[in-house]
């Protein structure tokens, strides 16, 4: 036991939840749907640079893909939460020698890196818009400090609002209803000018 031991633990079943991850069917519909959405106001409509080009693509895509982020965390989360007892595999779970963080942050650490690839390819696909409709020079940075200040700090946080949901409320679906009425009160906050 020690530290060397559990980190191997939790690369193994990060391993796991990628796998399981990857497995999931509802990611080829919903990874295209959200880089389509989320790109869709700058490939086919005027952008008016605010600061830049950049500075501009990357807070309209910022701005569409941030509910689609926050959907698909609270669903994904959910999902990997309950997944076990689902599957009916819970009891096999407590008899390996892996401590319950080591599940809790694979969970955690798997469904935030999948955001992560998400906001990264939503940003390949803007900047590619963007040369496409001659939009240049394309500044990287614009898109990289959107993509650390606004929304890694937001999938970090929802996810761990989202697995404490799950294990608080111990039900998947009740965390569902709890999850989208907090989206909601907080959405009409926003719209009402409150920050």
């Amino acid at each position: 036991e020690g530290l060397r031991a559990n980190v191997n633990k939790l690369i193994a079943a990060l391993a796991v939840e990628f796998r399981l991850l990857r497995a999931e069917r509802s990611l080829i519909v919903v990874v295209p749907l959200a880089v389509g959405l989320s790109v869709l106001d700058v490939a086919f409509f005027t952008v008016v640079p605010e600061v830049s080009y950049s500075a501009t693509y990357a807070s309209i895509t910022t701005r569409a893909l941030i509910l689609f982020l926050s959907g698909m965390i609270v669903f994904y989360t959910g999902e990997t939460m309950h997944r076990d007892r689902d599957a009916r595999i819970e009891p096999v779970l407590w008899a390996t020698p892996a401590s319950n963080n080591v599940f809790l942050l694979s969970k955690f650490l798997g469904t935030v890196l999948m955001m992560l690839f998400l906001v990264v390819l939503v940003g390949m696909t803007a900047i590619v818009t963007q040369f496409l409709r001659g939009h240049t020079p394309v500044d990287v940075s614009a898109y990289l400090i959107t993509g650390a200040v606004i929304l890694g700090p937001g999938i970090i946080f929802i996810t761990g609002a989202s697995i404490a949901l799950n294990i608080l409320l111990r039900n998947k679906y009740l965390a569902y209803v709890v999850c989208v009425g907090i989206g909601a009160g907080l959405f009409y906050l926003y719209s009402q000018g409150y920050n």
